[in-house]
């Protein structure tokens, strides 16, 4: 039942933006076309020759507990033309050995000597054989088996859009699972909110020929960086779907992520937007601080009392 009320409320205010348009205001957000039901009702409505190949880019560093059930789902995909390229950065656990096992036509494996996630995916984007290109990092699945295929089902119906995405589920031990999922406008972005996670998006690969890749100085929120920049080109189109493409499972809060967090983040926004902007984000809508106080917190309780809670 709450992921249902989650889901109405994202709904809403994706309507909300579509009618603002319509109205003739001034657009703030990238040309854009919102889908609810329609997604997933017709998954074979394309025959298999009229798909464009995609590349699945996946960065592992000693991975070893979950790039299996990474791989899976990506090779359980009902889709005619995938592309799986695994991008390791020298795990020194079962990850090679495990990764090894998948060898074949669909599943390349390369190496970068230094674990930068925007490094590995620079190093996706540059060995992809797809029109377009999704990241999924290891712990990360597709809910659906159809789930690229409803992607790029939607990507035909519009006219290949340079961007497209669906919602995320994001889970971790320390907190009730999440659906992420926001209307791809300004105002959002100056907020430091995503649309949704890098998991859900598929990029057309000329994009990274008309932007560049991904800054090498920012890795958690490399998503954010990109659709920002997307978005500022106003040149560049998208469309998305509500529906929930991927499963997340987020690694462990700690001081140093949340650290990294509040740093890339007004890195991004102050790079994209300004100085104002990043002022305005620290002041308002920034809540990485109480996140530090209340890990300060938990871990002063476990320093005392031996016990977390």
């Amino acid at each position: 039942m709450k992921q249902f009320l989650v889901l109405s409320i994202v709904i809403f205010m994706d309507k909300e933006t579509a009618k603002t348009g319509k109205n003739g205001r001034k657009k703030r957000s990238l040309p854009h076309v919102e889908v609810w039901d329609k997604l997933g009702k017709d998954p074979e409505k394309y025959q298999g020759y009229q798909f464009p190949k995609v590349t699945v880019a996946v960065p592992s560093y000693n991975s070893a507990r979950s790039i299996a059930r990474t791989l899976d789902s990506i090779l359980a995909q009902q889709y005619p033309n995938l592309d799986v390229i695994v991008v390791d950065a020298g795990s020194t656990d079962r990850t090679l050995q495990i990764v090894s096992s998948y060898y074949g036509e669909k599943v390349r494996l390369y190496s970068v000597t230094n674990y930068n996630l925007s490094e590995m995916f620079n190093k996706g984007v540059a060995l992809a054989k797809g029109q377009y290109i999704s990241f999924l990092c290891p712990g990360f699945f597709f809910l659906n088996k159809d789930s690229i295929q409803s992607i790029m089902s939607l990507a035909i119906d519009h006219e290949m859009p340079h961007l497209v995405y669906g919602a995320a589920m994001l889970r971790n031990r320390q907190q009730q699972a999440k659906i992420l999922f926001r209307p791809l406008v300004l105002s959002n972005l100056r907020k430091g909110y995503q649309p949704t996670s890098l998991g859900a998006c598929w990029f057309r690969k000329d994009v990274f020929r008309k932007l560049g890749g991904f800054a090498l100085d920012i890795e958690m929120k490399a998503g954010l960086d990109m659709i920002c920049r997307i978005v500022k080109s106003g040149k560049l189109e998208a469309v998305s779907t509500s529906r929930i493409m991927v499963d997340q499972e987020l690694r462990p809060i700690t001081r140093g992520s949340i650290v990294q967090h509040f740093h890339e983040t007004l890195v991004v926004v102050y790079r994209q937007f300004g100085l104002w902007a990043a002022i305005k984000w620290l002041l308002l809508y920034q809540k990485d601080f109480g996140r530090i106080v209340k890990a300060w917190w938990r871990n002063l309780r476990i320093a005392f009392s031996g016990k977390g809670g």
